[in-house]
């Protein structure tokens, strides 16, 4: 038995049914470790209507949407990183090793996602319209119109673990 709120991630204060923030816990019954408001960085938006099988249980609308941590701010729209890796699962012709680069703020610069083709048997075609499918799907979902760098394959970094997927501009 737990408690669920749903906070900002910034301010800690509790946000309105339908809005996105920060999974936060507390454990209603347990006495050997209890854990009270314990902030699990995953970040969901609360949907409390009657479900269509009658149930009333809260319910995560879309499931655990991205994570905190991994959460930036760019053009006055939050961007999480898992946002784009779903959107390259649409195109064929990319690999699934991404990297976004976010300019300076007020510099006037576009995002840029930098990908690889998926195989060196793809046409500039090809890879032209799957670069400009990319940036409409960036554009309609996020609200961001990006630039997309098509680079060598092999080119971006590979780390075990979790990749750093995000670079800051100075």
């Amino acid at each position: 038995m737990f408690l669920a709120e749903v906070l900002d991630p910034e301010t800690l204060a509790p946000l309105p049914d339908g809005e996105i923030g920060e999974l936060v816990l507390t454990n209603l019954r347990c006495e050997s470790m209890p854990l009270i408001r314990y902030r699990t960085r995953d970040l969901v938006r609360f949907n409390r209507s009657t479900c269509a099988c009658g149930r009333t249980n809260v319910r995560l609308a879309g499931g655990i949407l991205g994570r905190s941590d991994d959460m930036f701010h760019f053009a006055g729209v939050n961007i999480f990183p898992g946002q784009i890796q779903h959107l390259l699962h649409e195109v064929n012709e990319f690999s699934q090793e991404y990297q976004l680069v976010a300019p300076a703020l007020g510099s006037g610069k576009h995002l840029r996602i930098r990908v690889e083709p998926a195989n060196e048997l793809l046409t500039e075609a090809q890879l032209g319209k799957a670069r400009d499918f990319l940036i409409e799907a960036v554009k309609y979902r996020i609200t961001v119109t990006p630039e997309v760098e098509i680079c060598e394959i092999g080119s971006l970094p590979r780390v075990e673990g979790k990749a750093k997927r995000l670079i800051r501009e100075a």
